[in-house]
């Protein structure tokens, strides 16, 4: 169960999949994608939060934004629980 993906609230897998797929099907040629400013700062021993700036330049959009994702360890391995935008810079 994914708590928050950008404006979608508890997801489930197969609604999360069904999301991206969506949203990569707009996507065309991938010029770049860049991470940068990559900040992790650990809550407690099962729980983070990760921000960052991505850059990215498709054919038909570019863009840049502060991203944030939280993890949790689940079952032993790291899953992201939220992805969301904090603040988009620039978008085409």
């Amino acid at each position: 169960m994914v708590d928050t993906f950008f404006l979608k609230h508890k997801l489930d897998q197969a609604k999360l999949r069904r999301e991206k797929q969506t949203q990569f099907a707009n996507v065309s040629t991938v010029r770049t994608f860049d991470l940068k400013n990559v900040q992790v700062k650990q809550i407690n021993p099962d729980l983070a939060v990760v921000t960052f700036t991505k850059t990215w330049d498709f054919v038909r959009t570019a863009g840049s934004e502060r991203g944030q994702m939280v993890v949790r360890q689940i079952g032993g391995t790291w899953k992201i629980t939220s992805e969301r935008s904090l603040q988009v810079y620039r978008n085409r």
